[in-house]
């Protein structure tokens, strides 16, 4: 005879378990959610979606007739925002996550040895006793599994609530020393390879290579206290690259990402940078006392401010979208850098790759910024738009 353990009717048993398993979603959609690698926004959402309708289906398959009590409850209610978190956050904690799922399995393992290896007072019913045993060890696994992903996801619930998740993520890699080679002219070697006809020839983690490398001279140019992500993903067509401050990261487009010119990339990686730098200005515009926000480098951060509030998404309105001051000063920044930084790639490679003297690289360290309007009206002249025009750049505050 089967054990019954219901302590709820079906109904109720239906209504709490929708309730468990849909109140923690706008909570971690605004929190700890992330695009899931090599997928966009409205995918990655999808896809959380349809977790959370396949472990809803299982737990009433499984635990409706039998077992309809709070238990069942939380851990098919955990289980789907679990795995999605795994799955999202896998590769910003390449260390954590294997040690807290070892611990899991090993707490797992033993449980289940616990469990098994218990005397059988009846041999007369060894086959249904063991049967029993192996259901309450799979089950007792579940309900560990559930409790290690609950810590998981309220760890990076709380973390992206209070903004400090980013530090989380990126212990490893930090942020570019701001004592160290981070710049334009430091960087002119590896630089090299934005240059079209050597990208051409770089594969997909070369090409990341380089980008996040100009990330990170913007980062150090810009002040930014976080270093930003780089990585290629799923987007909507209409937009060529966004920026997750939440998250510090910012994604390119694949669409784009092996068709674009190199030299059309560095315009792009300093645009998005601007847009965390807009952030951070607006993070020093409410932490200083109201009568300095009147400050000339902080003025921009009220209008900031207004414009997040009621982001204009470039699908929805291209004029309001384009017009707004957080695009276009992030437009103004890309366009200045990429041309300092085109300039000087050329003078490096075209003008002095043979055999740059001590002297040109002294004078390039000292006055980067001294480019002639000739040059580069030259330089750019051959230049074509490679983006088709409703790929824009795009900033996304998840």
């Amino acid at each position: 005879m089967k054990k019954i353990n219901n302590l709820l009717d079906v109904d109720e048993y239906i209504f709490w378990s929708l309730a468990a398993t849909l109140s923690p979603y706008l909570l971690f959609i605004n929190t700890a959610f992330q695009t899931l690698p090599g997928c966009s926004k409205s995918t990655s959402k999808l896809m959380l979606c349809l977790l959370i309708a396949a472990f809803f289906g299982l737990g009433f398959f499984f635990s409706s007739s039998r077992h309809r009590d709070c238990m069942h409850i939380f851990v098919f209610a955990v289980l789907p925002y679990g795995v999605f978190t795994l799955w999202a956050y896998w590769n910003c904690f390449p260390v954590l996550f294997p040690v807290v799922l070892g611990i899991t399995a090993a707490l797992s393992a033993g449980f289940v040895v616990l469990r098994m290896t218990r005397k059988i007072q009846n041999p007369q019913k060894r086959k249904r006793i063991i049967r029993n045993r192996l259901r309450q060890s799979f089950w007792g696994t579940q309900v560990i599994s559930s409790f290690a992903l609950a810590c998981i996801v309220a760890v990076l619930c709380v973390a992206n609530l209070f903004g400090f998740a980013p530090a989380l993520m990126h212990s490893k890699k930090g942020v570019p020393d701001p004592n160290g080679s981070y710049s334009i002219e430091a960087q002119l070697e590896n630089l090299g390879g934005m240059r079209n006809e050597v990208w051409e020839t770089l594969n997909d983690d070369e090409r990341l290579e380089l980008l996040q490398l100009i990330a990170d001279i913007e980062a150090q140019n810009l002040g930014l206290p976080k270093r930003l992500e780089v990585f290629f993903g799923e987007a909507d067509k209409e937009v060529f690259a966004y920026y997750t401050d939440n998250q510090k990261r910012i994604c390119v487009n694949e669409m784009y990402f092996h068709d674009v010119p190199g030299e059309r990339m560095i315009e792009t990686i300093c645009h998005e940078t601007y847009h965390g730098y807009e952030r951070c200005l607006i993070d020093a515009y409410q932490s200083v006392p109201q009568e300095s926000r009147n400050l000339l480098d902080l003025r921009a951060a009220e209008k900031y401010i207004a414009e997040f509030k009621d982001y204009k998404d470039v699908s929805e309105d291209f004029e309001a979208y384009y017009m707004q001051a957080c695009e276009e000063d992030a437009r103004d920044y890309g366009k200045e850098r990429s041309q300092i930084y085109l300039y000087m790639i050329h003078w490096y490679f075209d003008d002095y790759a043979a055999e740059p003297t001590q002297e040109d690289e002294n004078e390039a360290a000292e006055d980067p910024v001294a480019i002639d309007d000739k040059d580069i009206e030259v330089l750019f002249s051959e230049r074509s738009d490679y983006i088709p025009k409703e790929a824009e750049i795009h900033f996304e505050d998840y």
